[in-house]
């Protein structure tokens, strides 16, 4: 499988959820880019954190991506988001390059055909938060809950994705997003087992790796 490489955000040194960030990402060949999203008062912007209210609107985002066929992947840090980032990207014209990681609700992507496969899910909302040993252990309590909302690939730490855990994944037929993968030869690594994606800080070096 071809592995879709994501630019962290803040990568390559760069300033985490800026739009200096956002620029050098779409410069920088990967296939896609991660910020992090919050709202406040009906307006949505790149944050971290739930002090920091002064980021840039996701609105100057999606228009810096406007002619660029790059993916964004909204790293949603509150629910309840997904159908503002939805319509907020319909309007600027990046709709069809809008994928959700985060706190995406397990109900909507259930019953949401669209959400469903536009989210690379996290798995504490079905296993918690476990260490690599206890998740070989619930595989398959992992994999029911995928299942039962009809995700079709998990967004997973990459110490978490254990040789167990990737054949379980895919003997089901569900796909591996791994981040943060900094280290050369973590990412060779999981560059030969072919998952779907790879999020880094150094989005350049997994290139060179691909």
């Amino acid at each position: 499988m071809y592995t879709m490489i994501t630019a962290h955000s803040g990568c390559d040194g760069t300033p985490d959820n800026s739009l200096e960030f956002v620029k050098h990402a779409l410069a920088c060949g990967a296939d896609a880019f991660e910020i992090d999203v919050r709202c406040r008062d009906g307006r949505v912007f790149m944050s971290h954190d739930e002090t920091d209210l002064e980021c840039p609107g996701l609105d100057e985002v999606f228009r810096l991506m406007q002619g660029s066929t790059m993916k964004i992947n909204c790293d949603l840090k509150e629910p309840n988001l997904e159908e503002a980032v939805l319509a907020l990207a319909e309007q600027l014209g990046v709709w069809d390059q809008v994928l959700f990681s985060g706190d995406v609700s397990i109900e909507k992507m259930a019953t949401d055909e669209i959400i469903r496969r536009k989210t690379l899910l996290n798995i504490d909302p079905l296993v918690g938060k476990v260490t690599p040993e206890e998740l070989d252990e619930r595989l398959e309590e992992l994999v029911e809950g995928c299942r039962r909302c009809g995700a079709w690939c998990i967004n997973i730490h990459y110490g978490r994705c254990t040789e167990k855990l990737m054949k379980r994944m895919k003997e089901a037929g569900i796909l591996i997003s791994a981040w943060t993968v900094n280290k050369e030869d973590v990412a060779r690594r999981l560059l030969d087992e072919g998952i779907y994606n790879i999020t880094s800080r150094a989005p350049g070096m997994v290139m060179k790796l691909r």
